[in-house]
């Protein structure tokens, strides 16, 4: 059974329904979960403008609402590709287990996440299981 369980997030409903289930899990097994949210900043985008406040903005309110979720979990805020992120964390907290939504649907997940599930997947030595909402609970 997992102890250690990795639950990427980028903040939308579908990677914050996975969340949940982990951290639900992880109560009923004893296990810790590892929500990890990466986030890259592009190049032509400089750190004062309007979107990366934004975007701090976001991160401040999902780290409130996490911090009020359980006391199984841990948040780990990164800079850089979310895939590699994901892979470092699980990595180095020696995960048993890897919960990810099939397909975010952030803005950060429509422009940066397109193939992390895949290039996760790849890379990762651990199980992976990715889950999709169910068609009713579905987000634009």
């Amino acid at each position: 059974l997992p102890r250690v369980i990795v639950a990427p997030t980028d903040l939308s409903p579908p990677s914050e329904h996975v969340v949940s289930l982990a951290l639900d899990l992880a109560v009923e097994l004893s296990a810790t979960v590892e929500v990890v949210h990466a986030y890259q900043i592009p190049l032509f985008v400089g750190r004062d403008s309007p979107i990366v406040k934004d975007l701090s903005r976001t991160l401040r309110e999902g780290v409130r609402t996490f911090h009020s979720l359980s006391t199984h979990a841990n948040l780990h805020v990164m800079e850089g590709p979310p895939a590699r992120s994901i892979v470092e964390v699980a990595e180095s907290t020696k995960a048993d287990l890897i919960m990810m939504a099939g397909s975010g649907r952030g803005l950060i997940s429509s422009l940066l996440l397109g193939g992390v599930t895949d290039r996760v997947l790849r890379t990762v030595h651990v199980p992976v299981l990715v889950l999709r909402e169910p068609p009713g609970r579905l987000h634009p």
